[in-house]
């Protein structure tokens, strides 16, 4: 059984990283894909040890650092639900009220 599923977003988050920096190095991609999966295993064990994401977005939402990268997830779902998979560097509110706004709108 899996211990976490990606957002049809984050899923794509996903795939856009390590497209953007396999052209950069094939190696530095598979590094990155390996740490990715490797924290999603880990959080689907341990989702209540990243941070807490209260006052930007919904009050349960979480966030694991993996490289540049923020893994952002809600703690309370089985399997675990991850939202987004964005860099660090991008306007993390922003992003997490429209994702937040998309996937009540799919509901």
């Amino acid at each position: 059984m899996n211990r976490y599923v990606l957002s049809e977003e984050a899923e794509l988050d996903f795939y856009e990283a390590l497209s953007f920096i396999e052209p950069f190095s094939e190696k530095a991609s598979v590094l990155l894909e390996a740490a990715f999966i490797e924290a999603f295993v880990f959080l689907g064990e341990w989702p209540d040890l990243g941070h807490n994401l209260e006052g930007l977005a919904s009050p349960n939402l979480r966030s694991w650092h993996v490289k540049d990268y923020l893994v952002i997830y809600e703690p309370g779902t089985k399997p675990l639900l991850i939202h987004a998979v964005i860099h660090a560097a991008r306007d993390l509110p922003t992003v997490l009220q429209q994702r937040i706004q998309s996937q009540h709108s799919h509901d």
